[in-house]
């Protein structure tokens, strides 16, 4: 079996750290983006808002009381605490903010301009209808004179043709986290190094003795170069790097169908029935290991003594697994903690910073090492 525990003496203690957790992020974000005014909403409205019990809700209000967000009014409730306006400039933020990858991230990045007297205004990259009108978002904010610009350079969402004609305009331009775009900014990039997670998750499994490796992502709707600027490209890249150095078949490749989840289950049976089957999987996102565990316990395959398993971006939820997901982490806090102390520095030096990711190792690749980090942060000058 591979779904979440029952609960435990311990399991309701460690769901609550993690969604509060979740919570006091969520929170710090809606602040730092105007959502509310002087104070946040009461309990009673916050716990119907997240479906979270009022233990939940005040221990991520605690949270964000003693990280200085919040300060409380006996009798009146949490007030946010307002840094000086004015006191660093506005900070343009272009990014993702929903789920617990882009939220900690930005939640980092967030929390620290403002201790520095920043005004971080927040403009979420969404799926539908941003990039048509981020040429009008970004304009708009140009007005105001922002001391810096973040961007997450995701590219089905930012338009960076538009990016590229107004860069003149854009002062101290910082791309985070990823950057899918084929232009030469004059800019400061700090990046997560995707292509040594995808390497570091391989060669784990080969130093386990495993022999036969797949990886499995997803397909995409992207033209061939419009993929190889995306993170799951460049995670292939370290995949098949690790095999090649020691001699190994790159074969088992599964790109997920986008057709229908049948389909997909469909693929994973193929993948695991056909002669000398895989025994590891670097699988690109821990959600694709969680949805494909049904097919998996249908062929009576165990992880990871039949089967082992590598994730990718350390879900919270890996942890408390039957088999706890080993996954490759981004440092996610870590990038948004670096774009900040830029920010906070003056410092934008025109160079891609690549961050590296770590691989945290559970139960679910039969090995418990600990963790470990694949290389030091590396820097690389650029030159216009």
């Amino acid at each position: 079996m591979y779904h979440k525990k029952a609960s435990t003496e311990k399991g309701p203690s460690l769901l609550t750290t993690v969604k509060s957790g979740r919570i006091a992020a969520q929170l710090k974000t809606d602040i730092a983006s105007g959502v509310y005014g002087e104070s946040i909403p009461g309990s009673r409205m916050l716990a119907g808002k997240y479906r979270a019990n009022f233990k939940t809700i005040n221990k991520a209000i605690s949270r964000l009381v003693a990280d200085g967000t919040l300060y409380h009014v006996r009798g009146k409730g949490a007030f946010i605490r307002r840094p000086p306006r004015g006191a660093g400039g506005i900070i343009g933020m272009f990014m993702r903010v929903s789920g617990h990858l882009y939220l900690d991230m930005a939640s980092a990045l967030i929390g620290k301009v403002q201790e520095a007297g920043f005004l971080p205004v927040v403009n979420e990259i969404t799926p539908d209808g941003f990039r048509i009108n981020f040429l009008s978002y970004i304009s708009r904010l140009v007005e105001h004179d922002p001391y810096a610009f973040v961007i997450e350079g995701v590219g089905g969402n930012i338009n960076f043709t538009h990016l590229k004609n107004m860069r003149h305009k854009l002062q101290n331009l910082i791309f985070g986290h990823i950057c899918e775009h084929g232009y030469d900014f004059d800019a400061t990039y700090i990046l997560a190094d995707y292509q040594a997670g995808g390497y570091c998750a391989a060669k784990h499994l080969i130093e386990l003795g495993h022999s036969r490796i797949a990886f499995v992502g997803s397909e995409t709707r992207f033209t061939p170069a419009q993929y190889r600027l995306t993170s799951q490209y460049h995670a292939l890249r370290g995949f098949k790097q690790a095999l090649r150095e020691h001699d190994l078949s790159e074969q088992h490749i599964l790109l997920e169908s986008l057709v229908s989840p049948e389909h997909i289950a469909s693929q994973w049976r193929g993948l695991l029935t056909i002669k000398d089957r895989p025994t590891a999987l670097v699988v690109f996102a821990d959600h694709r290991i969680v949805r494909a565990m049904p097919v998996i316990r249908s062929l009576k395959l165990s992880v990871p003594r039949d089967l082992a398993l590598v994730g990718f971006f350390d879900t919270p939820w890996c942890s408390i697994l039957d088999v706890p997901l080993t996954s490759i982490s981004i440092d996610e806090k870590r990038i948004g903690t670096m774009i900040a102390e830029r920010i906070i520095k003056g410092d934008f030096t025109k160079e891609r910073i690549m961050v590296p990711p770590r691989l945290v190792v559970r139960s679910s690749c039969g090995s418990l090492k600990g963790i470990s980090t694949p290389h030091e942060v590396h820097n690389e000058k650029l030159s216009y």
